[in-house]
C-alpha cells in the first residue's frame, strides 16, 4: 500500500479541520475514530465495527473479533487510560442510542442501527486532508486510478513507525499492530519509515 505515515502536526491540524463540521455528531464521530486508529494502531475495518459492548471499562481493553481484521485473529486489546476517557465522553455525548461506537449519522432518521460505511469515512478524510494541502498522487495503479500519498491506513502506519522509534524491536511492533507473519515481512515497512526519518543524521554520523 502507498500510503505515508501521517505525521503528528498533520494530524492535530486533521483533528481542527474535523471539528469545524456542521453536524458536531459527525466532527465528535469521526474525531475518535482517527484517535483510536492512530493511539491504538487500529486497522479501518477494525475500528469501523467497534461495538460498545467490545469496550470493557473496567479491564480497560476492547474485544476484536476475528472476522474484523484481515489476520482472522480475536484479540482483546489494551487500552490506556487517556483513551479511554475521550471515549467514555464521547458516548455520553452520543446524541441517539446505537449499539455501535461509530453509527450512521442517519440512523435516528432512518430508524436503524448501522456502523458509518467505510465510503463515508474515506470521503470525509479525503476532503479534509486534501482541503489542507496535505494530499498528493503517489502513482497510478493498474487500472489507472491515482493511489494517495495519505489515507486512513496513515494513523496505523504512524503507530507502527512510532513504535519502532520507541522500541527498536521489530517483534515488539508486530506484537502491537497484531501482525502474525513469523518473519515479520510486515514489520520492514515500518522500520524503513523510521530509517528514512533519520536520513540525515545517519549521513552527518557517516561524514564527520
Amino acid at each position: 500500500m502507498p500510503s505515508q505515515p501521517i505525521t503528528e502536526y498533520q494530524f492535530e491540524r486533521l483533528l481542527k479541520e474535523t471539528r469545524k463540521e456542521k453536524n458536531k455528531f459527525i466532527a465528535e464521530r469521526d474525531i475518535l475514530h482517527y484517535e483510536l486508529m492512530y493511539y491504538l494502531g487500529l486497522r479501518p475495518s477494525e475500528s469501523r465495527l467497534i461495538q460498545i459492548s467490545h469496550i470493557n471499562f473496567q479491564e480497560k481493553n476492547m474485544f476484536i473479533p476475528a472476522e474484523n481484521n484481515k489476520e482472522r485473529h480475536s484479540d482483546y486489546f489494551p487500552i490506556p487510560d487517556f483513551v479511554l476517557n475521550k471515549i467514555k465522553k464521547y458516548i455520553l455525548k452520543m446524541p441517539f442510542k446505537s449499539q455501535w461506537l461509530f453509527p450512521c449519522a442517519l440512523n435516528q432518521i432512518r430508524n436503524q442501527d448501522k456502523p458509518v460505511i467505510i465510503k463515508c469515512l474515506q470521503e470525509n478524510f479525503k476532503r479534509r486532508i486534501q482541503s489542507l494541502g496535505y494530499l498528493h498522487i503517489c502513482f497510478f495503479d493498474k487500472n489507472n486510478f491515482p493511489r494517495y500519498n495519505l489515507n486512513l491506513y496513515s494513523f496505523r502506519k504512524h503507530f507502527g513507525t512510532y513504535i519502532y522509534k520507541k522500541t527498536r524491536c521489530p517483534q515488539t511492533t508486530a506484537l502491537l499492530l497484531r501482525q502474525y507473519d513469523r518473519q515479520l515481512k510486515s514489520v520492514w515497512s515500518y522500520i524503513f519509515n523510521v530509517q528514512k526519518e533519520e536520513r540525515k543524521m545517519i549521513i552527518e554520523q557517516i561524514w564527520k
